[in-house]
């Protein structure tokens, strides 16, 4: 018979101090059974007449991750948070939380009931739910602030930032810091505190706030840029509310202001804001699942090679050496590798300034690059990326090397942004090893990778490299082969609208204004400056579309200070007559007349480009869920988290009302708005797209 696992471990040590270990694996959620478990024991406990202390601690990798997010959606039961918070806060025993490597959510919550709390140094401690439009919903705004002052736990708070364990020292929220034997040194510490007998409980309910003469109007003032900064990822909601839950541990008293923050919680999860961070949070764990649970994976990679040592080729290189894999960056000759490890050496000098990395961490990933002109040096590599420029012709000439050079094993894949990578796996004898790995630019900054799955890619390779990019740390997810994949085959519509609606008469930085009103951190025109205009442009002699014009004028973007925006700092783009005046010219050439549009005509025609090209590629199979080009788009390309991305939008502004706006477009302005098959037929049938994935994964 199989042992059943027991999710709370019990042993006594001397002294009658008693040890809780919570072993819920991987990450100590605090799902259902473990708090019924957890409340049983401190309830037992609290009777145990030989037991003094209670610590409370956990195995596995950390503390607690806090809640069990899928009982947001399918509601609590058994015992809550509060149920426990109450048996630790209350009891008449000395109770400790000993946390390890992290403590979430409401895993830190339960450690603020706690007497007292100890960690050892590497500790980390974070209210992290705003980051899904909610709120610490177990008392996590107002014990913090009784523990840390108003000020601290508003910025904890709002940013869902975490807080390291010498700051928690400092600012009082950890009584001591251990650094080897946390369990004996915890030990020994409840030893000290039961020599002080009943004095030593010491219940955080019952602390005053520290506000050191600062009014509300300060503090709300104060706090107001980190709402700000966080709204753009999150919405107003959840940082808004977070400031008010916290501030009422100023008038309010423990007990009511738990009734408020539960109040505001509840709202808050209900909130579309919330629900729409629910979404993306679990479509992003859905993408990067192995595509086949019958093929193995590995996060164990040894050595990557990476050809191109560019700006993308630079980028991918420091996204795998912060992962503490090596690298060999190979190049065309050691001028080129000069200035590559140049350019790498001075990004990593912006994150020394920015205080992400310190002086010894850049040496110790630099000494993780090798660089070379020989490609022969690639043969020992788990797995090779190319990131040269957009030449097919080229990629295929380097392909044909690798083929030769390196081990049969070696996993060979092309950092392309829409070329056809079935035919670089033509190239090669090991074509279910070949596969497209498109990172977003800057390579070491954007959390998306389009992993791109040929005709020949085995399953076992799209797992191997699925764990490679959660390694790396980037949001990985799988897409099929078609010009531009699915980001850029999705934005290549977007901007054509953008540009139309500029030859139309609406001013680029106009449109630009209306869909960052959506949420979006830029519009298409800055983002194509951004980008560089030039990105891929063939010179010709005749301009085709916008961008034709822009770079046949020497408008290049930011990079050159001029593009459909004048950049004086090269930064922060102004609105160019120049360039209004190229478009007016090309309109006219193109007997293009002016229309007048509203801003929520501008939006609508924006936003129905993208959508309307998603229900094509989900129809082609190019993606396996609705919800993959959801994570693409809010990981690769600025669509606000807190509206679900395209297809869930569409799906929240309803499938008939698409339809609807397409049709009528399609009347007024051509074929481009012709609506998608899929589309047409989901409004027909009237099925929802999550129903119409189910029934098309039976067949």
């Amino acid at each position: 018979m199989e042992n059943k696992h027991e999710p709370i471990e019990l042993k006594i040590a001397p002294g009658g101090i008693a040890v809780l270990w919570m072993s819920h694996p991987p990450v100590n959620t605090l799902n259902q059974e473990l708090r019924d478990a957890l409340f049983s024991n401190l309830q037992s406990l609290e009777k145990d007449k030989n037991v003094q202390a209670i610590i409370l601690t956990a195995k596995n990798n950390m503390f607690s991750a806090g809640a069990d997010i899928k009982e947001f959606q399918s509601g609590f039961k058994g015992a809550s948070l509060e149920d426990i918070q109450n048996a630790l806060e209350q009891s008449k025993k000395i109770t400790i939380a000993a946390i390890h490597k992290a403590a979430l959510g409401g895993g830190l919550e339960i450690a603020l009931a706690c007497h007292y709390r100890v960690a050892d140094p590497i500790a980390t401690f974070t209210l992290p739910e705003v980051t899904l439009g909610i709120i610490p919903g177990a008392g996590g705004t107002q014990r913090l602030p009784r523990l840390i002052g108003i000020q601290k736990a508003l910025e904890m708070i709002v940013s869902g930032r975490p807080l390291s364990a010498k700051k928690g020292k400092e600012y009082g929220l950890i009584d001591e810091l251990f650094k080897d034997r946390l369990i004996e040194n915890a030990i020994e510490f409840a030893t000290k505190l039961l020599k002080k007998a009943k004095s030593a409980i010491r219940k955080t309910c019952d602390m005053n706030v520290k506000l050191k003469n600062q009014s509300v109007q300060s503090l709300e003032k104060g706090i107001q840029n980190e709402v700000n900064k966080i709204a753009r990822k999150v919405g107003f909601i959840a940082p808004k509310s977070c400031v008010e839950s916290v501030l009422n541990t100023i008038d309010l008293s423990f007990k009511d202001g738990i009734a408020h923050e539960r109040d505001l919680f509840f709202k808050a999860v209900l909130s579309a804001e919330s629900q729409a961070l629910q979404h993306v949070f679990f479509s992003q764990r859905k993408a990067c699942k192995p595509i086949d649970i019958n093929y193995g994976n590995t996060a164990s990679f040894h050595h990557v090679g990476i050809v191109g040592g560019g700006l993308m080729g630079g980028g991918i290189a420091m996204t795998v050496i912060n992962a503490g894999i090596p690298v060999t960056l190979i190049e065309t000759s050691e001028e080129k590798l000069e200035k590559s490890f140049a350019n790498i050496k001075k990004n990593y000098e912006i994150s020394v300034k920015n205080g992400r990395f310190t002086s010894k961490e850049v040496v110790e990933r630099l000494s993780m690059i090798n660089g070379s002109v020989d490609f022969g040096d690639l043969r020992y590599c788990d797995l090779v990326i190319e990131a040269v420029y957009e030449d097919i012709e080229l990629k295929k000439a380097i392909f044909q090397k690798l083929n030769t050079v390196c081990a049969p094993n070696t996993i060979l894949a092309s950092n392309t942004s829409g070329l056809d990578i079935n035919e670089l796996a033509k190239e090669v004898d090991r074509k279910e090893k070949v596969l497209g790995l498109h990172f977003f630019s800057p390579a070491n900054v954007t959390k998306l990778l389009e992993v791109v799955k040929t005709d020949k890619t085995s399953d076992h390779v799209i797992n191997t490299v699925l764990a490679f990019a959660k390694a790396i740390k980037k949001n990985a997810v799988v897409v099929g082969v078609c010009p531009g994949f699915v980001g850029n085959r999705m934005i290549f519509k977007y901007v054509d609208r953008a540009y139309e609606l500029a030859l139309k008469g609406i001013k680029p930085h106009l449109v630009d204004e209306v869909i960052q009103g959506f949420g979006f951190p830029m519009g298409p025109f800055a983002m194509m400056d951004l980008t560089g205009l030039d990105l891929g442009w063939k010179n010709t002699l005749e301009a085709d579309d916008l961008r034709d014009v822009m770079c046949m004028h020497d408008r290049l973007g930011q990079k050159n200070g001029k593009g459909f925006y004048d950049y004086k700092d090269h930064r922060k783009g102004v609105p160019s007559d120049e360039a209004n005046q190229l478009i007016q010219e090309f309109a006219r050439i193109k007997q293009i007349e002016p229309c007048q549009f509203d801003d929520s005509q501008v939006q609508t025609q924006l936003l129905l480009a993208l959508i309307n090209e998603g229900f094509k590629i989900l129809e082609e199979g190019i993606v396996k869920r609705p919800s993959d080009i959801d994570v693409i788009y809010v990981y690769g390309y600025g669509w606000p988290a807190y509206k679900g991305g395209p297809m869930y939008y569409a799906q929240k502004l309803g499938l008939h009302k698409v339809l609807e706006q397409l049709s009528e477009l399609k009347d007024k302005h051509g074929d481009f708005w012709t609506p998608a098959p899929l589309l047409e037929h989901l409004v027909e049938t009237k099925m929802r797209l999550k129903d119409w994935v189910m029934d098309h994964s039976r067949n």
